[in-house]
């Protein structure tokens, strides 16, 4: 793994996850289905914010809402990262 990624969380890494829907379904055969890659807050947070500086994530505003939601999303490094971590593959979307 690479070493900018040693700065990373338990917390960060299930809160990438979260956003991926690990949290709700397990891998078959080794392979993940990413069904959504999205995590909305009302606000910025720390912990994304400095998952977003170091690449493994992107962020936009969801100021069509009428508010001050920021989504989070996982970049396709930080997928690369969560697949090395967690030692299966993950593609976004169904298939």
């Amino acid at each position: 793994m690479d070493k900018k990624y040693g700065s990373i969380t338990i917390h960060q890494l299930d809160l990438m996850k979260h956003a991926l829907g690990l949290d709700q379904t397990k891998p078959k055969r080794c392979k993940y289905t990413a069904y959504r890659n999205y995590f909305c807050l009302y606000g910025q947070i720390v912990e994304w914010e400095s998952l977003v500086e170091l690449g493994v994530a992107a962020s936009g505003d969801a100021t069509h809402m009428g508010n001050e939601s920021v989504f989070y999303f996982v970049s396709k490094e930080g997928i690369q990262l969560m697949e090395n971590v967690l030692g299966f593959k993950i593609v976004e979307g169904v298939e």
